[in-house]
């Protein structure tokens, strides 16, 4: 069983030559700019492609992508004791909410104005999750016992306002790791960064053992299943996007591990997937972020590429996944949206 990093690098810049292929400078991602799962092929290099563990529960690992943007952007910076502040509850920042416990944070405390989702973030361990709509951060920072301010910030909404709030409640010296992309440019007081010295960290993708650390600290009992929040057979997309978009949702898993024969109806689904796959990302980021369309989760129970992964991985520099269209539902695969 193997997913695969969505990221394709070209393996000669300096970053990559130096481990960083996060930052190369010539990424193409799965499902932006080439196919993504909802095709029937995904082909990426053999290097890309992550073994998974069996043990491993199929449906968490199906957002493993997701999973990566929160490890990456949790574990920047030393969390051991610290109070951390997350903006966002959008999916990956209530991951994050669960890794930061997890890495032993002292406080974690998660602001947004959607209720279903700060919700979500209780389940997840938040010790506050904050309503900035209707409660006041400060006040809720002196409940948890916070003194000079937060020492973590974890941006994940792309929000200016919740960027310059974060700001101005970090303590000083504190540590920034910036994950959400704004629509358009944010203007930041220089001065107050400056004068509190603080690390603002840009954060893009996962970097490769990050996967390592996602399966590891799964194996080793953080509980991620109440992130999901529905499920549907892959025939049901359109209830899929559908809970999406209404903003009332965690994790959307399709579940391909059914046999289909392939009738006009799974023809129907398969053409209609394949047109939200290619026109997906011109919506807002926001959701299509979460929506994970670059290569979430895709794995094969079978074969890659006509070998066992193994030696794949050894004899071969392009690793073919076979996606789980109804023609080939025995390779049994689940992606979330």
């Amino acid at each position: 069983r193997v997913s695969g990093e969505g990221h394709i690098t070209c393996g000669h810049c300096r970053n990559c030559h130096t481990g960083n292929i996060q930052w190369c400078k010539n990424t193409h991602s799965v499902g932006v700019d080439r196919d993504g799962a909802f095709a029937e092929y995904v082909c990426i290099p053999a290097s890309n492609v992550i073994i998974i563990d069996p043990q491993l529960d199929e449906d968490v690992v199906s957002f493993f992508d997701a999973f990566g943007n929160a490890t990456h952007t949790a574990l920047m910076f030393n969390l051991v004791g610290e109070d951390v502040l997350i903006t966002g509850a959008g999916p990956i920042g209530v991951i994050a909410v669960g890794i930061c416990k997890y890495a032993g944070a002292r406080r974690v405390v998660i602001t947004d104005m959607n209720e279903y989702r700060l919700d979500l973030a209780r389940k997840m361990g938040a010790d506050a999750a904050v309503n900035i709509g209707k409660e006041n951060l400060e006040e809720v920072m002196h409940q948890q016992g916070l003194v000079e301010g937060f020492d973590v910030g974890l941006e994940m909404s792309g929000s200016g306002a919740a960027l310059k709030q974060m700001l101005s409640v970090m303590r000083n010296g504190g540590k920034i790791s910036l994950l959400g992309l704004g629509n358009g440019p944010i203007s930041l007081d220089m001065n107050l960064i400056i004068g509190k010295g603080l690390t603002l960290q840009g954060i893009y993708g996962r970097k490769m053992d990050n996967w390592h650390q996602m399966s590891y600290m799964v194996q080793g009992g953080l509980d991620l299943t109440p992130v999901i929040t529905h499920r549907f057979h892959y025939t049901d997309f359109e209830k899929g996007f559908a809970a999406m978009h209404s903003g009332n949702s965690g994790k959307v898993v399709l579940d391909w591990t059914t046999s289909v024969s392939m009738t006009h109806t799974g023809h129907r689904a398969r053409d209609a997937l394949s047109k939200h796959a290619s026109g997906m990302f011109v919506a807002e980021r926001g959701a299509i972020y979460d929506c994970d369309l670059a290569l979430q989760g895709v794995k094969a129970t079978a074969h890659v590429a006509g070998f066992d992964i193994s030696e794949a991985a050894r004899s071969t520099s392009v690793a073919c996944v076979r996606a789980a269209t109804p023609r080939y539902a025995r390779l049994g695969e689940h992606f979330t949206l």
